[in-house]
């Protein structure tokens, strides 16, 4: 789960470094919330 999140960011940081930034940090976040509920 938390490789493909890392994976997701990475792409959308590398593709929209501008605009995406702040979409990253959250999807980020959710991953993170949601990998340490699975676990």
């Amino acid at each position: 789960m938390q490789r493909y999140c890392k994976a997701v960011a990475v792409v959308l940081q590398t593709n929209m470094q501008r605009g995406c930034k702040q979409y990253a940090v959250i999807l980020q976040t959710i991953c993170s919330g949601t990998a340490k509920r699975m676990q």
